[in-house]
């Protein structure tokens, strides 16, 4: 695979403000060709930064050589996700 660009972005916090609707601007990107969601603002998530870079080298291994998505091993890794809390 051969990266073709990248983009930064700096923000002044990150962590995710809940609101009523998050749920549902949440299930907006279930299904997206290509888009996988992920990270404390990508899953809405309230956890530390190891969980969010683990989710990320979860995301990378159901990449399959054929540069399919594993679907069903990325739901098993959002699964073990829901366990993430927040750690002092």
């Amino acid at each position: 695979v051969r990266l073709t660009g990248s983009t930064v972005v700096r923000l002044p916090a990150v962590y995710p403000v809940f609101d009523l609707g998050y749920r549902q601007r949440l299930a907006a990107t279930a299904g997206v060709p290509g888009v996988v969601s992920f990270g404390r603002l990508g899953l809405f998530a309230h956890d530390n930064s190891h969980h969010a870079m683990l989710e990320g080298y979860e995301a990378v291994d159901c990449v399959r050589a054929d540069r399919s998505f594993d679907d069903q091993a990325w739901a098993a890794a959002l699964a073990r996700f829901a366990g993430h809390r927040v750690e002092d």
